[in-house]
């Protein structure tokens, strides 16, 4: 199975590689309108891909604000919307959390500790490949100190990391974090951070082409 995904295009319409999956892992929007969201799902759904996955980011405000009942009602059939959820395609278990820790009041944004521990506890045991819009911490993760020149900061989610060491799933997606676009490799699972749009919010950032066959995992980048 071919899976191509990114995350954080911020309103960007991009090229998108072909393959049998298309995971999209948040921030599609620029500022989190309704408008917003609906030119993107359309624009998604538009995409050749057999399976579409999706899953918001902070700046989708529109689709938090309205989660209990109007995102049902702007998704397509054929987008997989996971909203601390999980799909089987393929044979392959994919569970989506959009949520992150605290960052300038956006969007599934929760305190650090207890409130974001409970929806890392929701993720399905037998997960294989998860799908959160912000990074575990320690990887792929660092970003610079706004007020700190040249100074870089983690700012991943420990709870988030200890559930995937728990789970142990064989890829982790996930934006959020532009600085830390890029791959990497811990204890069994493959990472990415497919962010799009760098730190100046340009998308100069290519989608990440994964190659899965059983238990095997190969990044194309």
């Amino acid at each position: 199975m071919r899976l191509v995904t990114f995350a954080d295009t911020h309103g960007y319409d991009i090229t998108v590689p072909d393959g049998d999956v298309v995971v999209c892992a948040g921030d599609f929007c620029p500022q989190g309108s309704m408008i917003d969201c609906i030119r993107f799902i359309n624009w998604f759904n538009a995409l050749p891909h057999k399976h579409k996955v999706l899953i918001s980011g902070n700046h989708d405000v529109w689709m938090e604000k309205n989660k209990e009942v109007g995102v049902s009602a702007i998704m397509p059939p054929g987008i997989h919307y996971l909203l601390d959820s999980g799909v089987t395609i393929e044979g392959y278990k994919f569970w989506g959390s959009p949520y992150q820790p605290e960052f300038c009041n956006w969007a599934f944004n929760l305190p650090r500790g207890e409130e974001l521990k409970k929806h890392w506890d929701l993720i399905s045991r037998d997960t294989q490949i998860l799908i959160t819009h912000g990074p575990q911490y320690g990887v792929l993760d660092e970003c610079p100190e706004y007020d700190s020149r040249g100074v870089l900061k983690r700012v991943g989610c420990k709870d988030l990391a200890n559930a995937i060491a728990e789970i142990k799933p064989l890829l982790h997606i996930c934006g959020h974090v532009h600085y830390g676009y890029g791959n990497d490799f811990k204890n069994n699972t493959h990472f990415i951070n497919a962010s799009i749009c760098t730190e100046s919010y340009l998308p100069q950032n290519k989608p990440y082409v994964v190659d899965l066959i059983g238990s095997s995992v190969t990044i194309i980048k």
